[in-house]
């Protein structure tokens, strides 16, 4: 079985041309398809004979972006990974979340996905330990506990169970509310770049700054008070000596 590689070219993701050489080399049949991605090509990349879809780039809760801003909506890619019969998607690919979540109630499969904002270096090394990994023991679940451990942001979304049919659209609309309050709070903890906003983390750290250097300026205030009462118990000693010695 291959793995299909999706790899449009983005000039703002500087790591991504090394994040697919790494894990072009770890895979025993990659199918790579890099630069000038469209839907055509995506379309004629997936046969019955792939396991797994890889895709690195932008992602939104509509859809996968592709090369000239073109947003390849969830409904379109759902039934070309259910045709392939696809058994997993790894989305390397910023608070995809939500996009996964829509994913899964038209086509039921395991994917990772982060669901946070990712830097690109560091989404480039967490790719090539997942990858490196897979190689190494095969299944993809393993490799992605691997190399992102409890507490990172990429995320194992289970197929959904039950009897076999996809999630309810009550379900589907929890999910969504669930993953929409979860990056309104990254935002709140961590900032949003995108509106040059800092999170709750760097406002403490700056106060944590401002008082240190409070209680710094205080300290030298405290010292120069100190000596000042020492000079002037100095010059009154050196007066009085001066008057009656």
């Amino acid at each position: 079985m291959s793995i299909l590689i999706v790899a449009p070219r983005q000039p703002s993701l500087l790591s991504l041309d090394n994040e697919v050489a790494a894990i072009v080399r770890c895979f025993h049949r990659p199918i790579l398809v890099q630069g000038d991605v469209t839907e055509t090509t995506l379309q004629q990349a997936l046969t019955d004979d792939i396991e797994g879809f890889w895709f690195a780039g932008h992602a939104s809760e509509r859809g996968l972006l592709l090369s000239n801003d073109y947003l390849l909506p969830v409904d379109a890619l759902a039934p070309y990974l259910s045709s392939a019969a696809i058994e997993w998607s790894f989305f390397n690919s910023c608070e995809s979340g939500l996009f996964v979540s829509q994913l899964q109630s038209r086509f039921a499969h395991d994917c990772y996905a982060y669901i946070t904002e990712i830097a690109d270096i560091a989404a480039w090394r967490t790719a090539s330990l997942v990858a490196r990994n897979y190689s190494n023991v095969g299944n993809i679940l393993q490799a992605v506990k691997s190399a992102a451990p409890a507490g990172t942001p990429l995320r194992y979304f289970p197929s959904p169970i039950g009897d076999g049919r996809n999630m309810s659209q009550r379900d589907l609309e929890s999910v969504q509310a669930l993953s929409g309050q979860i990056a309104e709070l990254t935002k709140v903890l961590t900032g949003d770049g995108r509106y040059q906003r800092s999170g709750l983390i760097d406002n403490v750290r700056h106060l944590e700054n401002r008082l240190t250097a409070i209680m710094e300026e205080q300290e030298r205030q405290r010292i120069w008070l100190l000596l000042n009462s020492v000079l002037m118990a100095a010059i009154l000693l050196v007066e009085i000596f001066l008057r009656w010695g």
